[in-house]
């Protein structure tokens, strides 16, 4: 199958090399008399991408059509198909609650003693009859000791706040608490 570029490009060369007009090296050629000086390629989207860009770092939450008209209102005036375009391409057109303002990441900080980082982290498994409980578990980051467990098939925000103040009396204040605010892992280890 030929491509409408090398139509294109053998329309041209009649048009140069054999003196042809060009309506006939298009009928020729068989391409439409448009796209004889039609650009080969597009307008680079790169103006587009910051444009987005700079909107979606400050207002993570919205949504393609008010983003477009935010361009507008700023004077960048773009079609809306090809905003709509570049707003896919940068897989931004994602359910709401997926798009999350973008973190900075930072390496993590190796403790040198006892006692300054605890790492919290909740786990979830299933009993034999179906029922889901949870396990939140505080590790000491320095020697990796399991400071604390608890279990229940509800861990509420006040159970969470009770397991600590009973650490923080038994080993005293930590420096750091490091959780990872990630999904839910299975105790079992299936994902």
């Amino acid at each position: 199958m030929v491509r409408p570029v090398e139509h294109r490009q053998l329309a041209q060369w009649m048009v140069k090399a054999k003196a042809f007009s060009q309506r006939r090296a298009c009928r020729v050629a068989g391409l439409a008399r448009r796209s004889f000086d039609h650009p080969l390629e597009r307008p680079s989207d790169q103006t587009v991408e910051q444009a987005i860009e700079e909107i979606t770092c400050q207002h993570p939450g919205w949504g393609f059509w008010k983003i477009h008209h935010r361009l507008r209102r700023l004077g960048q005036i773009f079609n809306y198909k090809r905003t709509w375009r570049v707003y896919r391409q940068m897989g931004l057109n994602l359910p709401r609650r997926k798009r999350l303002p973008k973190r900075l990441r930072q390496p993590l900080v190796q403790p040198t003693t006892a006692n300054q980082v605890w790492a919290l982290d909740f786990m979830s498994d299933a009993l034999r009859d179906g029922r889901r409980f949870r396990a939140l578990n505080v590790l000491d980051d320095y020697n990796r000791q399991a400071l604390g467990v608890e279990v229940d098939y509800s861990l509420p925000a006040g159970r969470v706040i009770q397991l600590l103040q009973r650490l923080v009396d038994a080993y005293g204040k930590p420096a750091k608490l490091r959780c990872d605010n990630g999904g839910t892992a299975h105790a079992a280890g299936v994902y």
